[in-house]
């Protein structure tokens, strides 16, 4: 519970910062809203991100995954592949026996878990940094946290064409280039992919978890879209995308 905040004083206080900046910047009200695939999991998390959708006057809501196995990447204890306490859902088979889960392992259960949440959940806007798992994988350096999306390209473009199909999009996020790793979330592969598929809504963010880094390389993800083939970014007003020129 400790990672859901208080929606009610969200909306007061932003609400009230949409008025005091009335004129001068538009504020609009996203959230990102974090899915599961553990067993008995995905039917709770659904209700809960129903009921809250239905409730409050989003502009945009971020769908993403951050939990494998009852772990997030950013701790050691997921890739050591061990069951969490209490439960019985170790490392997938192909990483099983194994002392520690390397980041190829890593990717591909985070790239499953992606496949899952994204076709098993539809009231999403956006899909959010599709290979955050690489961003803290304790222990690696940048140069093997470099890794190739073309080993992965059977199952990111079942991803990308499922989420295509469902009119929905993905975002460009710049937290790889303020952690250091040289590239954004997706790499700029699989966002080339994206487009290659026929994907056309697609968000800039900037995951800012301090205010000196909001819009934090935002020139590196206008490159990576140009790069792409795109011509226009996203942003939502009333959970409906409006396209902007480049």
């Amino acid at each position: 519970d400790r990672f859901i905040f208080d929606v009610d004083k969200y909306f007061e206080k932003l609400t009230a910062l949409k008025q005091a900046y009335k004129g001068k910047i538009e504020v609009l009200i996203g959230v990102e809203e974090g899915l599961r695939n553990e067993p008995g999991l995905p039917d709770q998390v659904k209700s809960f991100y129903d009921e809250m959708n239905s409730k409050y006057p989003f502009d945009f809501v971020i769908g993403s995954s951050h939990i494998l196995r009852y772990y997030d990447p950013y701790y050691e204890d997921y890739w050591s592949g061990k069951p969490a306490p209490g439960k019985d859902l170790g490392a997938p088979d192909y990483a099983k026996n194994k002392e520690r889960l390397s980041l190829e392992d890593g990717l591909r259960e985070y790239f499953e878990s992606i496949l899952f949440n994204s076709k098993n959940y539809d009231n999403y806007d956006i899909y959010g940094h599709l290979d955050y798992i690489v961003r803290y994988a304790p222990g690696l350096s940048k140069e093997e946290k470099n890794y190739s999306p073309m080993d992965f390209k059977n199952i990111i473009d079942e991803i990308l064409k499922g989420i295509i199909a469902k009119g929905k999009g993905i975002e460009i996020n710049t937290s790889g280039i303020k952690y250091g790793l040289g590239y954004t979330h997706p790499k700029e592969w699989i966002v080339k992919r994206y487009h290659e598929l026929g994907g056309e809504i697609i968000t800039v963010g900037s995951d800012a978890h301090q205010k000196e880094h909001i819009a934090y390389g935002f020139d590196t993800a206008a490159s990576v879209l140009e790069n792409s083939g795109f011509k226009y970014y996203c942003i939502f007003r009333n959970r409906k995308p409006e396209f902007i020129k480049l």
